[in-house]
């Protein structure tokens, strides 16, 4: 009789992944332990997009001719702008709308920004009312002397619609309505960073930047998920089944994010955590602020500072998961791709 050969085996570990794992949700094989321990934290908690969603931005008609570069501020409420079409125009500031891009985006930086877009609507949280040119042209005088000087070129490069009094209106309608406090989300960052707006009048630029629409806008809610965001474990989960781009970036779609494990119910069961949370996030934006508005030497003491608010906001995230001390520690030797300190510098 023919004896069964034998076969040698080695002494490699291999993680045991739940079947669970295999589901609609992005993958990673390359980290198995993280896909499993994603998958535990699915299974107990559920989802982010289960609790928020992941919105885009507007999208004007033509980006050339309505994003505008505001150079100054007059004290007539009129703005003197630069575009892609022309240098050095004033415009009136009820005519454009704030946008927020991703330009030196940090966690919790300033909703500031320099950039407007012409916007022919008025609007409310129930309704999205066009504003017809004829009208807009009497009500802001200056912005459509403006788009006038400009519609050959505007109707030669994009489709516009068709009847003469709105031909200057979006052809693409979206979110117009989010006139909310929202959380903002850069498209494109080295880890997951999360700032917010309570502004109603600022809109995110479609190309480059979402924002974060949560059932109850509270402001400390609103703080307490920009700070999860914020957190290591986050941009974790975010970076193993986001788009990998150059120099360490990378896309964080709304595929990406949606899918990351979030405690909804521990969200919404613990307000102390919660709270403390959101305050950990408030003071992280007031001395960050100080630390850009100060000295070397004062920059010193407040980054110390800095560091012992952002580990205790880890903590507080990992608590507010339920991580035991060796699955915290796992996310923190991930770590993340810059020193959130650093990047504000």
């Amino acid at each position: 009789m023919r004896e069964t050969p034998t076969y040698e085996s080695d002494s490699s570990s291999f993680t045991v992944i739940p079947s669970a794992a295999f589901n609609f949700n992005p993958w990673n094989f390359e980290d198995a332990e993280l896909l499993k321990i994603k998958t535990e934290l699915l299974q107990k908690h559920g989802k982010f997009g289960d609790f928020a969603k992941v919105r885009v931005g507007i999208q004007v008609l033509w980006d050339r001719a309505y994003h505008l570069n505001v150079k100054e501020t007059e004290d007539d409420g009129t703005l003197i702008c630069d575009s892609h079409l022309e240098h050095g125009f004033p415009i009136e500031v009820g005519a454009c709308r704030p946008l927020l891009v991703n330009k030196k985006f940090y966690p919790f930086c300033s909703d500031e920004t320099s950039t407007y877009i012409i916007f022919p609507y008025d609007v409310s949280l129930e309704k999205n009312r066009t504003i017809r040119y004829a009208e807009f042209c009497e009500r802001f005088p200056l912005a459509g002397d403006y788009l006038r000087r400009h519609k050959k070129e505007i109707i030669a490069n994009v489709e516009t619609l068709d009847d003469e009094d709105c031909w200057h209106h979006f052809t693409r309608v979206q979110n117009h309505k989010a006139i909310y406090p929202k959380i903002l989300i850069p498209m494109t960052a080295n880890d997951t960073f999360a700032t917010i707006t309570q502004n109603p009048q600022n809109y995110c630029d479609n190309a480059n930047m979402f924002f974060i629409d949560i059932p109850d806008k509270s402001e400390t809610n609103l703080y307490a998920v920009a700070g999860i965001i914020n957190s290591t474990v986050f941009s974790v989960f975010a970076r193993s089944i986001a788009n990998p781009q150059q120099n360490g970036y990378f896309k964080f779609n709304k595929q990406f994010i949606e899918p990351i494990p979030f405690p909804k119910e521990d969200f919404e069961q613990n307000p102390e955590l919660i709270t403390e949370i959101a305050r950990l996030s408030k003071r992280i934006e007031k001395k960050q602020h100080q630390y850009r508005n100060s000295t070397p030497r004062q920059q010193n003491i407040i980054r110390n500072v800095l560091n012992s608010l952002w580990n205790t906001l880890e903590n507080g995230v990992c608590e507010l998961y339920g991580l035991s001390d060796e699955k915290t520690e796992f996310f923190m030797q991930r770590g993340r791709n810059v020193n959130r300190i650093q990047i504000i510098d």
